[in-house]
């Protein structure tokens, strides 16, 4: 009777399903999200979003009032299966600068500066 028990343990110990951190996959509830540190104010802007939209419309994630920004000028993404941040530039004007060069599309590094005209952030994972 306890030799049944036992096994029954350890059976059930092999069939339970690995959670995501077990089987290597993270999602952005459950990884730090990031901040982003206005470098002029010192205000911070935190994250924990699959997406987080920036510019001057008001459904934007972080608005940032000037005529050089567009509406929707850059969406910060977390990849899952890559488990890194990507920027993406929307705006055919103005460039989104990642350390003082112009990228469309891009994984950020902790550290990095984001430029979006006159405003510039530091990236930080939380």
């Amino acid at each position: 009777m306890v030799m049944c028990f036992i096994v029954g343990i350890i059976l059930f110990a092999f069939r339970r399903k690995p959670s995501n951190s077990e089987s290597g996959k993270i999602s952005i509830q459950e990884n730090q999200g990031f901040q982003l540190i206005d470098l002029s104010s010192g205000q911070v802007f935190s994250c924990y979003n699959n997406n987080y939209k920036i510019g001057r419309a008001n459904s934007n994630d972080l608005i940032l009032n000037a005529r050089t920004i567009s509406k929707i000028h850059a969406e910060i993404n977390y990849n899952e299966d890559l488990h890194q941040f990507l920027i993406e530039n929307f705006s055919d004007i103005n460039p989104v600068k990642i350390n003082g060069k112009n990228k469309n599309k891009t994984f950020l590094i902790e550290g990095n500066v984001i430029q979006i005209a006159q405003y510039k952030f530091k990236f930080l994972l939380k």
